[in-house]
């Protein structure tokens, strides 16, 4: 019997196609007729996508280490020793 599904449970054919775009099952780089198909343009994909998102990420973290530093020795009565 087919029922629809009760709202708050996953849909299985919506599972399928999220884990067919997000998951890598064959990855052969090694192969040269791969990598020119398929192999290349995911491993583009994947740089265009995780660099800017690793440089933003240390960015956020030097900034929030400038700030912190700034703010523990530039406040008023702040002993600044050399070590």
């Amino acid at each position: 019997m087919n029922t629809p599904n009760q709202p708050g449970t996953p849909d299985a054919s919506f599972e399928q196609r999220l884990a067919s775009r997000t998951d890598i099952h064959d990855w052969r780089p090694e192969d040269e007729q791969f990598w020119e198909s398929t192999g290349k343009r995911i491993a583009y994909r994947n740089l265009w996508i995780s660099i800017p998102a690793l440089l933003c990420g240390f960015a956020a973290f030097y900034a929030a280490c400038l700030v912190l530093n700034w703010w523990f020795y530039l406040r008023r009565g702040a002993e600044i020793r050399n070590p």
